[in-house]
C-alpha cells in the first residue's frame, strides 16, 4: 500500500474519532486529568513530554546534514537528515499557524475560568488557546513517521514512543484526546505529503541530469 492510500484511510478514520472525542471525551477526560494535578501520573506526563520537543532532534538532524553533506559527501544520507529537518520544521510551524485559527482553551481554562470550546482566531501568543491540535504530539508523529520512512523495520517502536507523548500530553492536562488524536493525523499525514514530494522531487533532478 503506498503512501498516498495510507494517508486517506488514516484521515479518514481519525476525523470521524476527532469529532467524536471532541463530542464525549474532551470534557470528563480533562476533568479527570486536572483532578490529578501535582499527582505522580502529572509529574511522569510532564517528564514524558519533553520528548516531544522539537529542539534537540532539529539541532541533531541538522548536525547530520551538515556532517553527511559536506563531509562525508553522502548525498542520500544528507538528503534522509534533510528530510528529518524540515519535516519537524514544516509540520511545526504548520501546527502553530493552525492553532491559532481554531484557538481553543487549553484545560487550564477550563479549570481556572470554566472555558471550554474554539475561540477561533486568537493571537499568536495567546498560549492558552492554543489547544488544537497538540504542537508536542505532531512533532512527536511526524518524528515517527519520518524515522519509519527512513529505517522501516523500527515503525512500532517509533510509534509507540509517538503514543506515549500523546497520552502524557493529556496526562500533563495540557490539551484534551482531540487534541492528541488531531496531532497525530496531522504530523504523520503531513510527513507522507512531505516524503511523497520529496521522491517526486529527488526524481526530477535524476532525470535532468
Amino acid at each position: 500500500m503506498n503512501h498516498k492510500k495510507i494517508s486517506i484511510i488514516f484521515t479518514t478514520l481519525m476525523l470521524p474519532l476527532i469529532v467524536l472525542a471532541y463530542l464525549f471525551l474532551d470534557l470528563p477526560v480533562g476533568k479527570w486529568a486536572i483532578a490529578h494535578d501535582n499527582t505522580t501520573l502529572f509529574h511522569v506526563s510532564e517528564f514524558i513530554s519533553l520528548f516531544g520537543e522539537a529542539t534537540y532532534p532539529l539541532i541533531i538532524s541538522a548536525l547530520l546534514w551538515l556532517f553527511w553533506r559536506f563531509y562525508k559527501k553522502n548525498a542520500h544520507l544528507a538528503s534522509q537528515a534533510g528530510f528529518f529537518f524540515l519535516s519537524i520544521v514544516i509540520t511545526g510551524v504548520s501546527a502553530n499557524i493552525i492553532k491559532a485559527i481554531f484557538g481553543k482553551a487549553r484545560p487550564i481554562l477550563l479549570k481556572n475560568e470554566d472555558d471550554f470550546g474554539f475561540k477561533w482566531f486568537v493571537l499568536p501568543n495567546d498560549y492558552d488557546h492554543h489547544s488544537f491540535p497538540s504542537g508536542h504530539t505532531t512533532t512527536a508523529f511526524t518524528i515517527a513517521t519520518a524515522l519509519s520512512l527512513i529505517f522501516p523495520k523500527w515503525w512500532p517502536a517509533f510509534y509507540a514512543y509517538a503514543i506515549t507523548v500523546g497520552f502524557a500530553r493529556i496526562g500533563a492536562w495540557d490539551h484534551y484526546p482531540s487534541d492528541v488524536l488531531a496531532g497525530a493525523l496531522y504530523g504523520t499525514v503531513l510527513t507522507l505529503m512531505l516524503f511523497h514530494w520529496k521522491k517526486i522531487s529527488f526524481k526530477n533532478q535524476q532525470a535532468s541530469t
